[in-house]
């Protein structure tokens, strides 16, 4: 299966940059300008995603409480100016539909991904119904069990949806003390164990007040990260303890890329800085082998008459090479701390060494190679 997804010629996988979605949700409390504003924040901050709510008040309570679903919705006039600027912005818009009819509406847009709030993961009719679509999907976890993810990664495949990409949620709180202690980012990693080998990917939602977090969750190497974005802190502003505002927002982001390249890529080696030089102090702090003592011409090589020290310079024998030299000749007289070479010695004995033996393994009759 393969381990990306690919959204308007971006990939998002396991090798690729983390995709960093704004999540503005509803916070432009149904204004559109504000919806652009955050927008453009977003994309000059580095983003490459921005998330919105859409829902069919009706649709999505039963309780009536809806006027607040309402204030917050924008039309599919407004909706079509935001694609539109999202094109210009290059910039991916996508939304969280949050009920039947909604879904909809959604797939009535340009839609290159959608995403499914925690609600919906138990919701056959969600999940079927947006994974139909055939999109990629992402969908958030607060409160789901590992039994209820599976459900749902399952469901959505089996109705024809790309990826899914699950999303680890930390908790939605403003106590950033109970954010660090609650946010149990080692789900990610039960996340990758569980469901890569299916094509699933794993990504996590940044759902806490805390400045810093996040950067512990690019560590983690998640495929994407969603943090909630607001033009500016205000208490009547939806999810507005656990956002960031756009003044920060290009901060974080940046620092997101820094800690991304600070994992490397696994293999350690000598560091060459901006230009491609390797700074001369790399070189000095290595050792070379170097003559311990004076050493005569014809003088049979033990370990007192050879040292390790620095600084390294090209040419010189790194340590490891101490084992051939031990029992040689030297060919030429060699004062106290010169840098040795092999043309230095003569009558190298016999280096016992042979390759490891490889053991063989049994195979049942059954087992078959590709």
């Amino acid at each position: 299966m393969s381990h990306y997804v690919e959204v308007k010629g971006r990939k998002i996988g396991y090798g690729q940059p983390i995709f960093l979605t704004a999540e503005v949700g509803c916070s432009h409390r149904g204004d559109v300008e504000k919806a652009k504003t955050m927008m453009r924040a977003a994309a000059e901050a580095g983003c490459d995603g921005v998330d919105m709510f859409v829902w069919d008040p009706p649709a999505n309570r039963w309780d009536g409480n809806i006027q607040d679903l309402y204030d917050e919705s924008l039309d599919p006039e407004e909706w079509q100016q935001l694609y539109d600027l999202a094109d210009e912005l290059e910039i991916v818009l996508y939304q969280t539909p949050c009920d039947a009819p909604s879904v909809d509406l959604a797939l009535s847009l340009p839609n290159p991904m959608l995403n499914i709030n925690s609600d919906d993961i138990t919701n056959p009719i969600m999940l079927e119904k947006i994974g139909a679509s055939g999109l990629p999907v992402t969908f958030h976890d607060i409160n789901a069990s590992l039994g209820e993810v599976e459900a749902a990664v399952t469901r959505l495949q089996e109705a024809g949806a790309q990826g899914p990409i699950i999303l680890h949620s930390t908790l939605e709180s403003g106590d950033t003390e109970l954010a660090y202690a609650s946010a149990n980012l080692r789900v990610i990693d039960t996340y990758k164990a569980a469901f890569t080998g299916r094509g699933a990917l794993v990504g996590c939602v940044e759902h806490t007040t805390s400045m810093h977090l996040i950067y512990a969750v690019a560590a983690l190497e998640p495929v994407l990260i969603s943090k909630h974005l607001l033009i500016a802190y205000d208490p009547d502003t939806p999810d507005n303890i656990i956002s960031v505002d756009i003044n920060n927002l290009k901060t974080m982001v940046r620092n997101v890329r820094l800690v991304e390249q600070a994992l490397g890529e696994g293999v350690n080696s000598i560091v060459a800085d901006a230009k491609g030089n390797i700074p001369q102090g790399s070189f000095e702090r290595r050792k070379v082998l170097v003559a311990n003592t004076d050493i005569a011409t014809g003088t049979v090589i033990g370990a007192e008459h050879i040292a390790a020290k620095r600084p390294c310079v090209p040419g010189g024998l790194h340590p490891w090479m101490m084992q051939y030299l031990l029992g040689a000749r030297a060919d030429q007289d060699l004062p106290k701390d010169t840098v040795l070479n092999f043309n230095m010695f003569r009558d190298f004995p016999q280096t016992d060494w042979r390759v490891q033996e490889i053991k063989k393994r049994g195979y049942r009759a059954t087992e078959t190679f590709v």
